[in-house]
């Protein structure tokens, strides 16, 4: 299994960043071009929410983008230490004047599975795509 393991501060323009490392990281692996598009996707979202929820877009805190591929699955731990999510993600998509609301739909749109977790001070959200026949060279 191959782990890569970036952190950085929460800034809105250091998501870019983060992005490019990760297409970088799935193209390396030899992913297909869609799969790498909804996987950039999803973490973009879900950086983008760390940022501006967890941390109030206030800078000079940490986050972590722990990406792990193996044979069958890719798996992206994105962690901090911010506010956690205080309720359930909704069930129903909010109503289409709402100005927000739809993270949750386009990461579980992107991604075979999402879980969050939040425990001692920090905040997980583990997403995993599975990946079609591979060996574990990529």
């Amino acid at each position: 299994m191959a782990t890569i393991t970036i952190t950085t501060e929460s800034r809105l323009e250091n998501i870019d960043l983060l992005s490019a490392a990760i297409r970088g990281l799935c193209e390396s692996a030899a992913l297909p071009a869609a799969d790498i598009d909804r996987i950039e996707l999803c973490v973009v979202e879900a950086l983008n929410n760390v940022v501006l929820h967890a941390y109030c877009n206030q800078p000079g805190h940490q986050l972590a983008v722990n990406w792990q591929l193996a044979a069958d699955r890719l798996q992206i731990d994105i962690s901090d230490q911010g506010n956690p999510i205080a309720t359930p993600p909704p069930q129903d998509l909010p109503a289409a004047d709402a100005e927000g609301g739809r993270g949750w739909f386009i990461m579980k749109a992107c991604m075979d599975s999402l879980h969050y977790c939040s425990a001692a001070g920090t905040n997980t959200l583990t997403l995993v795509k599975r990946l079609g026949s591979r060996t574990q060279d990529g």
